[in-house]
């Protein structure tokens, strides 16, 4: 079968890391779970203010394209999709799909996150055919709904200068903030449920592109 992955940056303290939601093999994507590279367990820093965010995705590529091939070897380059989690969002919606964006032209689940790029999105780092999907709460973190719109605001500048038809662009670059709920609490229950309960249904909403049910 044609392999691909599921990359998942956790939120701040690592919750996702250890809960690992994305353990059960998904549309033929294989789970992996990334740890950040600090005593805190945080990606780029804290809060909105994420300055670590550039050396950490670039650790994160290199361990996709570096390491991860000779640990697993035979899975498809071409198919790694990436999930951000609370401050694993804001790293990559910063950093990540600003920097390596080329590099990974898959997709990216966005959950209860999202930060401006310092510079914006450059040509070329969102492809054709990413598919984009961002999902936030009604009673998200104040700080985050300044920034998660901000984000969204960068991704569609982005795809935007890619004269995709309507239509297309519609269902590949997505934003859902309806359910009711806390800071990731998307079955309006809690944090690890909610997020389960997104990440669980990954092929859903970012291959089929379908609303995701219990949400």
């Amino acid at each position: 079968a044609d392999m691909g992955l599921n990359v998942l940056l956790h939120g701040d303290g690592g919750q996702s890391f250890f809960a690992m939601p994305n353990a059960k093999l998904d549309n033929n994507l294989i789970g992996v779970t990334v740890l950040a590279p600090n005593a805190q367990m945080k990606w780029g820093g804290v809060g909105n203010n994420r300055p670590d965010a550039p050396q950490h995705v670039t650790l994160v590529k290199d361990l996709v394209t570096q390491v991860l091939p000779q640990m697993m070897p035979g899975f498809n380059p071409n198919k790694v999709y990436f999930t951000g989690v609370s401050g694993g969002s804001l790293t990559l919606t910063t950093a990540m799909i600003p920097m390596f964006g080329n590099m990974f032209q898959s997709g990216y689940l966005i959950l209860c996150g999202g930060l401006a790029s310092p510079n914006g999105i450059p040509a070329g780092a969102i492809g054709p055919n990413t598919r984009i999907h961002f999902q936030t709460t009604t009673n998200e973190l104040a700080f985050l709904q300044t920034s998660i719109p901000q984000a969204v605001a960068d991704v569609n500048a982005a795809v935007a200068a890619l004269g995709l038809p309507v239509d297309q662009a519609a269902k590949q670059f997505t934003f859902d903030g309806t359910p009711t709920g806390g800071h990731c609490a998307f079955d309006g229950q809690a944090f690890a449920s909610g997020i389960q309960a997104m990440v669980s249904q990954f092929g859903t909403v970012m291959l089929q592109s379908q609303p995701v049910a219990g949400i």
